[in-house]
């Protein structure tokens, strides 16, 4: 299964995104909440995301104060069975509930960790 091609992600989206680095996390347990987070300029990063154990409910909310969409939020079931992937754009925090046990989230990064520029939203933040 190919599961990034640049050139399908730009026909897509309209652009491509550089990503440099692939990470992993492993949820052993269902319903483990991974709140909202995200990085601030200048380390924003954008992420494709897949599930490649496992079931999650992803989501991206918009966090731009200026964007027509901020504050508004879209979650699909990413699944190792689906085979979906979810673009989340600079700019938009991320988060994910496991809807089974061992589930293991991959995912593309287009721009370096920095510890200093982590953020976190409580899920119910208004």
């Amino acid at each position: 299964m190919e599961t990034f091609h640049v050139d399908i992600l730009r026909q897509l989206t309209g652009h491509a995104v550089a990503f440099i680095q692939d990470n992993q996390s492993l949820s052993l347990k269902k319903g483990t909440l991974r709140g909202i987070h995200f990085q601030k300029n200048p380390f924003a990063q954008a992420k494709l995301v897949r599930c490649i154990s496992g079931e999650i409910w992803d989501l991206a909310v918009d966090l731009r104060p200026e964007s027509p969409t901020f504050g508004q939020f879209f979650g699909v079931t990413l699944s190792a069975e689906n085979a979906k992937q979810l673009l989340i754009p600079r700019g938009f925090g991320h988060a994910f509930v496991t809807l089974s046990d061992n589930c293991v989230v991959a995912y593309k990064v287009d721009n370096v960790y920095n510890k200093d520029a982590e953020c976190t939203l409580r899920f119910d933040d208004p």
